[in-house]
């Protein structure tokens, strides 16, 4: 029997079930307010399912603010190192499928060119992952591509934009525990920088969703350098998160229980082993034709600065 209250996650993972029809009726009570951003991150029910990967729970979410409070769509959490709306975390995340339901829903080009902490677009994020299936989708829906972050790049330069291994090796280092784990540094504020290169800062808390929502799982493996002998045994103090990760266990199955229990992966085997998958995957989805049209779009003039305000005022 359910309690009077349900915290954000719950009703997530209730939605997520696989008979929603079953399921529905146990949180219904709660989903009157789809703008209510209740936990911590200020994060509303849609947000929840984006970011921890509840992919069945956050389209069916968005189909029922589609009906109810089409506003619930566009509204950013509140945490300094995010300032997302959904679009942008289905971007950051790689989860087409939300992200592509979220415009063709959309009324406004305001509505896709929304900013988030570090002044990255939707189009900015699929275009650092060079995921082009969601580039053409935005271009079509008119997307701007001549909005720059805060790092003066633009659409096209983030598609551009070379990577390597060490752009993406996590900024903090290792913990003075192991070598093999990622140092706790909390991201309560928007310096937070996760990665060597500010651009892919993001890259360190979703590069999971990234590997599982683009299919690139089989990719995954640790390197040679990153082997170890006997188990690992997890404490993160800054978020106190704990989790022990027995040796044989291959780096998707920690990657997937991570993500289920809704921790960040902090085993630096395992990502490195994503960062590879990942490099891997982007350097074979360049497209110059692609590239092109994204250069096309950028000679097209627009009112920016007018835009911009408009959606700061509107979208809070």
């Amino acid at each position: 029997m359910l309690g009077k209250t349900l915290s954000t996650h719950q009703i997530v993972d209730v939605l997520d079930q696989t008979q929603i029809d079953k399921t529905y009726n146990m949180v219904a009570p709660f989903l009157s307010n789809l703008r209510n951003r209740s936990n911590k991150h200020g994060n509303s029910l849609i947000h929840d399912a984006i970011v921890w990967n509840r992919l069945s729970a956050a389209l069916f979410l968005i189909t029922l603010a589609a009906y109810k409070d089409v506003h619930a769509l566009w509204i950013k959490d509140w945490f300094p190192s995010s300032r997302s709306s959904p679009l942008i975390l289905a971007s950051k995340t790689g989860q087409n499928k939300t992200a592509l339901l979220l415009v063709q829903l959309s009324e406004n080009p305001l509505e896709l060119d929304q900013q988030d902490y570090i002044g990255n677009t939707a189009l900015h994020y699929a275009c650092l992952m060079r995921n082009n299936v969601l580039i053409e989708a935005l271009l079509s829906a008119g997307a701007s591509t001549n909005i720059r972050n805060d790092q003066g790049l633009s659409a096209l330069e983030c598609y551009e934009k070379e990577a390597s291994f060490k752009d993406l090796d996590y900024h903090n280092g290792t913990s003075p525990r192991s070598a093999y784990l990622m140092k706790p540094i909390c991201d309560w504020n928007d310096r937070y920088q996760g990665t060597q290169d500010p651009s892919f800062s993001n890259y360190r808390w979703f590069l999971g969703n990234i590997i599982i929502n683009l299919g690139l799982e089989a990719d995954l493996s640790f390197s040679e350098l990153d082997q170890t002998d006997g188990n690992i045994f997890v404490h993160l103090d800054c978020c106190k998160y704990t989790t022990e990760h027995a040796i044989g266990i291959s780096p998707i199955e920690i990657l997937k229980s991570d993500l289920y229990k809704r921790r960040p992966v902090i085993d630096l085997r395992v990502y490195h082993g994503m960062v590879n998958a990942y490099l891997s995957f982007r350097a074979q989805a360049y497209s110059a034709e692609l590239a092109k049209q994204l250069k096309a779009a950028s000679l097209i003039p627009n009112k920016l600065d007018l835009k911009k305000s408009c959606i700061e005022l509107y979208y809070v």
